[in-house]
């Protein structure tokens, strides 16, 4: 698993660039509101792939982990937080490294997309989430 991305929802952040232009179905006015990213998010994993990037992220209190090699001790990533109300609810990100990306989240069933609502982000689509710490499988 390569820490490229914020290391999961960092994608759109040292990767900035060919995936800039993928559409996100966030777009279209289904977001989510601050209790439905919390809920979503809070004690949980997130699993995504861009490319041949791999992300799985343990959101645990407000920091977030990255389980990779070490999933028994994972790399602390950064931390994050729901900003905003209603439809304008983003779920941002401050990395370790010294990036924030903020991004607005929906969900279609069990795909979970995070479109970026940062400049020079990339969209992150059918991410899913899997209960507590949790490994993605790859």
């Amino acid at each position: 698993m390569t820490k490229r991305w914020w290391i999961v929802l960092g994608i759109g952040v040292v990767m900035a660039g060919n995936a800039a232009a993928q559409a996100c179905p966030c777009a279209g006015g289904n977001r989510l509101n601050q209790g439905q990213i919390s809920s979503l998010l809070a004690g949980n994993t997130v699993c995504a792939v861009l490319g041949s990037d791999r992300w799985q992220e343990w959101h645990n209190g407000a920091s977030f982990f990255e389980l990779g090699e070490n999933f028994a001790t994972p790399d602390l990533a950064g931390t994050w937080s729901v900003v905003g109300t209603g439809s304008n609810a983003t779920v941002s990100y401050a990395y370790a490294g010294g990036s924030t990306w903020a991004y607005n989240v929906c969900q279609d069933g069990a795909n979970v997309h995070f479109c970026t609502a940062t400049a020079g982000g990339r969209n992150v689509t059918n991410a899913t989430v899997r209960a507590g710490k949790a490994s993605c499988g790859f």
